[in-house]
């Protein structure tokens, strides 16, 4: 006679106080739910239900590693929360693109605000590379008023942001002199200026190179790594790769030293 076959595991389990529910309609109070996705990945949330649904504080780690800790509101994050992103396998890190444009490397964390699942309001990025954004959020993308540290070279964006792209403000670098102007692509373009420690100034125009792009209707593009089901949006235009940025000075303005203009 055949042996019977074991029935497989539920693909939902809520550890209560009370005991082990295989579903959580109804429950309210603090548990431990997992979802067994097939046979080997699984996600957990261990926090507060609410008629059970994700209500109140908990932590989420998803079936790639991920995990945040922080409020929810009806089973998305909500309120002040912080999301550590798992860093890919060193054997998925080998076939990345490299380069200057390449695809940011996944991993990094934040720590800020969240609506519906999204960050939007004021947080904190830190990324795999090192660069930080610290700022305004909106429906997941930088948006308002942040400012940007690149670890490469430790200049810096500050200003206005507009769908996760910079759009007006200053170039800072690390010397103090800082640029003023227009951008595009997130690299400076048009009109701007060149405002050095001494109070000179150096008027001119930003040009950039730009590679001709085809519209790839479809593709899912995200800005930051990606959170879960959460956050993914989807874009009906590819952005071009901007090939270079070109500086055409136009006037120079001196300042007379303190020293000078007191004789």
């Amino acid at each position: 006679m055949a042996e019977e076959e074991k029935a497989p595991p539920p693909p939902y389990t809520l550890e209560t106080a009370e005991g082990l529910l295989t579903r959580s309609r109804g429950f309210t109070g603090k548990g431990k739910a997992t979802y067994k996705l097939d046979e080997e990945v699984i996600e957990t949330y261990e926090g507060d239900f609410d008629d059970g649904i994700r209500q109140g504080k908990g932590s989420y780690v998803y079936k790639n590693g991920d995990k945040y800790i922080g409020g929810f509101h009806e089973n998305l994050k909500q309120g002040l929360g912080r999301l550590t992103y798992k860093p890919p396998a060193a054997e998925e890190e080998a076939g990345e693109e490299e380069g200057e444009e390449a695809k940011p490397k996944r991993g990094g964390r934040y720590y800020g605000e969240y609506v519906q699942g999204l960050r939007e309001g004021s947080g904190t990025f830190h990324y795999a590379n090192g660069d930080v954004y610290s700022g305004d959020w909106k429906e997941g993308k930088k948006h308002g008023w942040g400012n940007y540290t690149f670890a490469k070279d430790q200049t810096k964006y500050e200003g206005t942001w507009a769908n996760g792209r910079f759009q007006s403000g200053r170039w800072i670098f690390p010397t103090g002199i800082f640029y003023v102007g227009g951008y595009r692509y997130n690299k400076p373009n048009g009109e701007g200026v060149f405002v050095f420690l001494n109070g000179n100034q150096l008027v001119g125009d930003y040009t950039q190179t730009l590679e001709a792009v085809e519209a790839e209707e479809g593709k899912e593009v995200k800005e930051e790594p990606g959170e879960g089901e959460e956050g993914v949006r989807a874009a009906p235009v590819k952005e071009p790769k901007v090939l270079g940025v070109q500086w055409v000075s136009r006037e120079a303005t001196v300042v007379r030293s303190a020293r000078l203009s007191a004789r």
